[in-house]
């Protein structure tokens, strides 16, 4: 059974240097920097359930998670 660090972790993987994640379920918007293990906020709720949670699961998975609400760039 897969865990949700194993779970996360693949998420993490799948994902591109400097890609954005949208979480539709609350409307998260989060960007990645592999380069510094670092998922950046940068829409949505600060105290969401979502950002909560990944706050709790990404230390152990040697990320963190940044509050930077900024304008981003869709080309």
């Amino acid at each position: 059974m897969i865990t949700t660090n194993d779970w996360l972790a693949n998420m993490l993987d799948s994902l591109e240097d400097g890609e954005y994640w949208h979480i539709p379920a609350d409307n998260t918007l989060l960007k990645i920097n592999k380069n510094k293990r670092k998922l950046s906020l940068i829409s949505g709720e600060v105290n969401s359930t979502i950002v909560e949670r990944l706050s709790r699961h990404l230390p152990a998975l040697g990320y963190t998670l940044a509050i930077e609400k900024s304008d981003y760039f869709i080309p």
